[in-house]
């Protein structure tokens, strides 16, 4: 009963937000269909197709981390892997948001230089880093650190736009899907393996 309860208020508590954000966009002389517009249809076939795998990509390691949290968080609770699946969960989807809604972009547009939104993203990161220096050895960290080169790579040359347009963006895509691919593998290796010591401890007493 109390289980229900929960999903009902997590229902009403999205239809609420949803209202809200109807409201606000009607207010703003926005039409609310424009919340609604499906993405761009893939025509000529193919069009965007990295562009919608590396999105894609972006959103497995934030749902794998909140899943790990959320089930370690409840077997274990007050354990430090915990704040690490919760900060790296908040980490990736931060970026996930940015990539999705384009909020740097947004930022632009209001004026906030570009270079200024990427420091920010940068400060987190190293923070989140700094913060758990102990325990990436413990984990496969080469595949992050190879993953956050490839991205770093691919936004300097977004930035940059060396050799022309059509250069960049081949020079920029290429290492940005690398980069999820093996930033995906190591969360996922890291979730699977966290999730295994706890299980072997579980059987052990």
């Amino acid at each position: 009963m109390k289980k229900n309860r929960g999903i009902l208020q997590l229902n009403f508590c999205a239809i609420g937000v949803m209202v809200a954000i109807l409201v606000i966009a009607q207010h703003y002389g926005l039409s609310a269909s424009l919340l609604f517009l499906p993405p761009p249809s893939p025509y000529p076939v193919g069009e965007r197709l990295f562009t919608y795998t590396f999105q894609i990509l972006c959103a497995v390691p934030g749902v794998v981390c909140a899943f790990t949290w959320a089930l370690l968080h409840k077997l274990q609770p007050g354990a430090k892997i915990n704040r690490f699946m919760l900060a790296s969960a908040l980490i990736t989807g931060g970026f996930l948001l940015n990539e999705i809604y384009r909020i740097h972009i947004i930022f632009l547009l209001l004026g906030v230089p570009k270079l200024v939104t990427c420091s920010i993203y940068a400060v987190a990161v190293g923070l989140y880093g700094w913060g758990f220096r102990n325990f990436w050895r413990s984990t496969p960290y080469p595949l992050l650190m190879w993953g956050m080169g490839l991205l770093a790579f691919g936004i300097a040359i977004d930035t940059l736009q060396p050799g022309g347009h059509e250069i960049s963006v081949f020079l920029e895509g290429i290492p940005k899907v690398l980069s999820e691919v093996n930033v995906v593998l190591y969360f996922w290796i890291t979730c699977h393996r966290e999730i295994r010591i706890y299980l072997s401890q579980k059987k052990l007493n």
